[in-house]
């Protein structure tokens, strides 16, 4: 080794490598050894990562880490994964049926610590949410989506959609069905939403407006072959405390409906 080189590297490390016949010397970076955390406060310093303190009803966002078949994890940055389970699971299965792994999610706690030491979960809030900006977006669009007949009554029907309870009036479904409602008892079906407001829960459906949409589109065309003052003949299509809802047929197999007031 050179005097020099020698002088300069000394009481340090250095590596010698070979390049062909020739031998030089590298010096090489003295580093400190990594310290080993022995608390975990030290642990969560050399990771930057922080506990979060969780309270009862507190809404949190969190990250998926593993979907089951009843079993939800999500790391919502606790010193433990949180869990959705069982019910809170099965309330929220069409919601959690649309998200995958590594997708971020808003969940509200259920229990911050059950006797296992396991963060406990809810989805009832962010799956309340999912829903009506699913049906939102229905509306908008125009979709049809697909419901399931509830109770009958004079009024019409009230039917279920992903958990949420919305009205089918009797004047919103089609010639089949008049009179003949509780043969859509405990059945599915097509309908279109055709008003939203989550304020007042309210969510109103129409099923002619997919059996009989063609119709309904020549509408303007049907109501020009009437003029004010005809005699027509028509069936009761709905019942309503403020009148009735009649539905007469007009020619070019066309329909208009229209609502006889109480006064």
């Amino acid at each position: 080794v050179e005097p020099a080189f020698a002088k300069a590297t000394a009481g340090k490390k250095v590596k010698r490598i070979k390049e062909g016949n020739e031998a030089k010397t590298l010096k090489v970076k003295k580093t400190s050894p990594i310290k080993e955390p022995q608390t975990m406060a030290e642990l969560l310093a050399q990771t930057g990562y922080q506990l979060r303190g969780l309270r009862k009803g507190e809404q949190v966002e969190g990250i998926i880490r593993n979907i089951g078949k009843n079993k939800l994890l999500i790391d919502i940055g606790a010193k433990t994964e949180g869990l959705v389970l069982e019910k809170e699971y099965e309330l929220s299965r069409e919601m959690i049926g649309t998200m995958k792994v590594g997708d971020k999610i808003k969940v509200t706690v259920g229990l911050p610590e059950n006797e296992k030491g396991q963060i406990l979960l809810s989805l009832r809030r962010t799956n309340e949410n999912y829903k009506w900006n699913s049906v939102e977006k229905c509306l908008k669009e125009g979709t049809a989506v697909e419901v399931r007949g509830l109770d009958v009554n004079k009024g019409g029907m009230i039917a279920r959609y992903m958990s949420v309870y919305g009205f089918i009036p009797a004047s919103q479904f089609g010639r089949q069905y008049l009179g003949n409602l509780n043969n859509l008892y405990n059945k599915t079906f097509k309908v279109k939403v055709i008003e939203v407001d989550r304020t007042k829960n309210r969510l109103i459906f129409s099923e002619k407006a997919v059996s009989e949409a063609q119709a309904l589109a020549a509408q303007e065309e049907a109501i020009k072959l009437v003029k004010v003052g005809d005699t027509l003949e028509g069936v009761v299509s709905g019942i309503m405390p403020f009148g009735i809802f009649v539905r007469v047929d007009v020619p070019s197999n066309l329909f208009l409906e229209g609502l006889v007031h109480i006064s």
